[in-house]
């Protein structure tokens, strides 16, 4: 219960976060342009300084094994996922199901999960939420792009030369090759994470600030899209766990559990209305998705956790 507790207590302060927002855009405290320019700041500087630093610590080679343990079950969680979305969202003329499929398959794993994972787990949590963090970078720059133009592929390029990716490698080298980092640039580097959920929330509220309340209430086909995204697939995820009894496979395996649910059971990403923008389909109806997940996760979070509680 007490998980629970701090879990919800971490998502309502998100909210918080995307209030605030929403009302430094009605407010005209903040423009779309400024907004714009904070979301490329946490890509291009603050996501890398969280990936890569939470490799700053000595190495384990338990923790080591629970790394490879993390990474095999997020590319087994995205494959379900994948198959789940083209069951359950079928081919549509307007072509909302390519954006539909986009806000179920993938979840805001780094921004939003992150500070939940610190306070349920700790910083071990975030360490083995990395891998997650990385197969759904190198699957939105493939299967995202894929979803959203309906190219056959994708070039290698863009998958893999991104920030996201990149700082993940660098976290790797300097964890399995044990590369000291000095005092100045470990601290510089924990001060850059901790801008990490307050600016992307608050951007995200920034989006979200031009979406229509009443018009997503209407909406009934976010509220199904929603249930996949919060319910369906974390669950899916949950009795997958479950019935492999990982919780048994290493000492750390519970803690990998843990990162990777909350990792999964998060709203629509940002990209869920950045995409659709970029390749010329309704980003509109992406921020409509994000909003309604990111209400309805305040709910759905702490109950999976609940839930988790007497499962694990």
């Amino acid at each position: 219960m007490q998980q629970a507790m701090i879990v919800q207590q971490q998502v309502l302060m998100i909210f918080i976060y995307v209030t605030i927002g929403i009302g430094c855009v009605k407010k005209n405290i903040l423009t779309q342009e400024s907004c714009v320019s904070l979301s490329r700041f946490a890509l291009v500087i603050i996501s890398p300084c969280l990936i890569a630093g939470s490799y700053i610590r000595p190495y384990d080679s338990q923790a080591a094994k629970g790394l490879l343990l993390s990474f095999g079950l997020a590319v087994l969680y995205h494959a379900i996922a994948t198959l789940l979305s083209v069951i359950l969202i079928p081919k549509r003329e307007d072509q909302k199901h390519r954006i539909e499929r986009m806000g179920t398959i993938f979840s805001n794993c780094g921004y939003m999960a992150i500070p939940l994972i610190n306070a349920a787990v700790g910083p071990s949590g975030v360490f083995y939420a990395v891998p997650f963090i990385s197969v759904f970078t190198v699957l939105l720059w493939s299967e995202g792009v894929i979803l959203m133009t309906d190219r056959e592929r994708v070039s290698w390029k863009q998958m893999f030369v991104n920030p996201g990716f990149l700082s993940f490698l660098v976290g790797l080298a300097i964890y399995f090759l044990r590369i000291p980092i000095p005092s100045l640039i470990n601290q510089t580097i924990d001060s850059i994470k901790a801008l990490n959920t307050p600016i992307t929330m608050i951007t995200v509220g920034c989006f979200l600030a031009g979406v229509s309340l009443k018009n997503i209430l209407k909406n009934r086909r976010l509220y199904y899209v929603g249930v996949l995204r919060l319910i369906v697939f974390p669950m899916v995820f949950l009795l997958l766990l479950c019935m492999m009894r990982v919780s048994r496979w290493l000492p750390c395996a519970e803690e990998v559990e843990w990162a990777l649910l909350l990792a999964c059971a998060c709203s629509a990403p940002a990209s869920t209305t950045q995409f659709p923008a970029m390749y010329g389909q309704d980003s509109v109806y992406g921020a409509q998705i994000v909003a309604v997940t990111v209400l309805f996760s305040v709910i759905t979070i702490p109950m999976l956790t609940l839930m988790a509680q007497g499962l694990f």
